[in-house]
């Protein structure tokens, strides 16, 4: 049976502890709480697990039947010809740099299943995907060869998209084209772009490889820090102001009025039971600034933004009550009407 690749925007939902399908078969979990474990560990930015399989125990009724942090190749290693088979695998996409969870919806039908069962059981899994969770990408296979980590990594690619984008990868000014790499089995990200400073004479970072580390550590979805801030240390002089674990209004906090700063932050988007990292740039020119300083600043603010890049959102503001996380929240669900549950 060749391989079968399906994109879906629709977000599915997990946790029920049976449901129905398009058939009316009723389809249970027998060991549920297990299970529900594993849907949310492995929907989880982070975690170690990154995939889970379920099969059935009778017609009616599946079980969680091992979890992993291995990847594929682990992943396939618990495959049985004599079953159909059921599994939700984690990957990283990389998305102009930024890592991007994508999960993969895999329909085993091994090949020593006998024709009736197949018919029989195939009827189920409508049903079986309303308990799975969230994925973008369908895969049935029955031979092993066809869930290699090159496979897994061009059908992720075609779908995710080195030429096109999908609901999940945001087109923002900020970046011209999109290069799409996936990275199923690695948590390393991509090396920091290096920042242009010869298009603004003079303009240099204090400690440029410090701040890259902690911008790097911020666009990391499995790193505790999601917050960097840096702030002028001269006229033409960048430095690092403060970074940390406590979110945006942990960053707010640094603020002042009579100074500009520039700033990175990570924030969680939920879709269902799926967790995924946005990035939002912060420019802020407070209100005591004087006219003349936010002129000659102008010059700086593309050099800026270029060593920031890339990023979600960008928010400005002039006093803290303009960078809320009601309002930055707010830009991340415009981005592709995703609601926070």
């Amino acid at each position: 049976m060749s391989g079968d690749l399906r994109f879906s925007l629709a977000e599915r939902k997990a946790g029920s502890i049976q449901t129905s399908g398009n058939s009316g078969n009723v389809v249970s979990v027998s060991n549920n709480e297990e299970f529900l474990d594993a849907v949310k560990s492995v929907h989880t930015s982070g975690f170690a697990q990154n995939w889970y399989l379920v099969g059935y125990v009778d017609k009616d009724t599946i079980k969680l039947q091992s979890v992993g942090t291995g990847g594929i190749n682990e992943l396939v290693s618990h495959l049985d010809d004599n079953q159909m088979q059921y599994a939700i695998l984690r990957v990283v996409d990389l998305v102009d740099g930024i890592p991007t969870d994508r999960y993969v919806f895999i329909v085993w039908v091994g090949e020593q299943v006998k024709g009736i069962d197949k018919a029989r059981l195939g009827t189920n899994k409508t049903a079986i995907t309303k308990l799975m969770g969230h994925y973008n990408v369908e895969i049935t296979a029955s031979l092993k060869s066809e869930l290699s980590e090159q496979e897994i990594t061009n059908k992720v690619s075609d779908a995710s998209g080195s030429r096109n984008r999908t609901s999940e990868t945001v087109s923002t000014p900020k970046v011209q084209q999109t290069q799409s790499t996936v990275k199923p089995f690695s948590s390393n990200t991509t090396k920091l772009p290096t920042a242009n400073t010869s298009s603004v004479k003079g303009l240099t970072y204090q400690n440029e490889s410090n701040i890259k580390d902690l911008i790097q550590k911020v666009k990391d979805p499995r790193d505790p820090v999601d917050w960097v801030l840096i702030g002028y240390l001269d006229k033409e002089v960048l430095g690092l102001v403060g970074s940390g674990t406590g979110g945006l209004q942990d960053l707010v906090s640094h603020l002042k009025a009579s100074d500009v700063y520039y700033g990175l932050v990570k924030v969680e988007d939920r879709i269902d039971a799926t967790v995924m990292a946005k990035l939002a740039y912060i420019n802020f020119v407070g209100t005591s600034v004087s006219p003349m300083t936010k002129g000659r600043l102008t010059s700086h603010k593309g050099n800026v933004e270029k060593f920031f890049e890339p990023y979600h959102v960008s928010l400005f503001g002039e006093s803290q009550s303009d960078l809320t996380d009601s309002v930055l929240n707010a830009k991340i669900q415009a981005l592709k009407g995703s609601k926070t549950n």
